[in-house]
């Protein structure tokens, strides 16, 4: 069976965020792979591996300079040790000039 896999922090579906890391989970351990493409983009998407091998969460920092007002997805795999694979993608728009909520 794939693993069941779920994005656990980062910006809301379809929302407008300065949000810029991601946190995902897996029930079972993993190779996360990830990606992040303009929603415009036509091509399947261009993964690289985004977590030790093994992971069963896992959180990535990335920059979104360049990127205000870009409708952008990002895009999560994962490969469990029997080569299973999961999909899931989120769907946002960068917003570089509001700051992002403060932590708590």
């Amino acid at each position: 069976m794939p693993p069941d896999i779920e994005i656990t922090a980062g910006p809301a579906e379809g929302s407008v965020s300065s949000e810029s890391s991601w946190s995902y989970s897996s029930n079972e351990p993993v190779q996360f792979y990830c990606a992040t493409h303009e929603e415009s983009w036509t091509f399947p998407p261009v993964y690289s591996e985004c977590s030790d091998p093994n992971d069963t969460e896992h959180t990535l920092n990335f920059t979104t300079s360049n990127a205000e007002g870009k409708s952008i997805v990002f895009y999560l795999k994962a490969v469990d040790a029997a080569g299973n694979v999961t999909e899931i993608t989120r769907h946002w728009t960068v917003d570089v000039t509001t700051p992002p909520p403060a932590e708590q």
